[in-house]
């Protein structure tokens, strides 16, 4: 699971294709191939400003998931001390997270 902002100036959600650095959603599609998930991941939108894709029908509950933040930077979501782009204060990236293991747990 990642969640990531289209703006962020630390780690570039489109990649660097001359620095070799591949784009965010791509490596969250790695991931799918990499964990035998569907090929094709469902896009559901969240809130105005954010939409998740997730790869799903992977082996053993897993899943890949890749929520973006259209025009946010680098920073925790809805977290009070971030600059006004940094995170969406809609968002609750905390409660995604724990929705997203809670529903995902690690088999023995």
């Amino acid at each position: 699971m990642a969640i990531h902002g289209t703006d962020d100036d630390r780690a570039f959600y489109d990649g660097r294709q001359g620095l070799g650095l591949p784009s965010v959603p791509g490596l969250a599609q790695a991931w799918a191939v990499q964990n035998g998930c569907a090929p094709q991941p469902v896009r559901t939108e969240v809130e105005p400003s954010v939409w998740a894709l997730s790869w799903r029908d992977c082996p053993h509950n897993a899943e890949v998931a890749l929520y973006t933040l259209d025009g946010f930077g680098h920073g925790w979501p809805n977290f009070g001390t971030m600059p006004a782009r940094a995170s969406d204060p809609e968002f609750q990236a905390t409660d995604v997270i724990w929705d997203f293991f809670a529903a995902h747990p690690k088999e023995p």
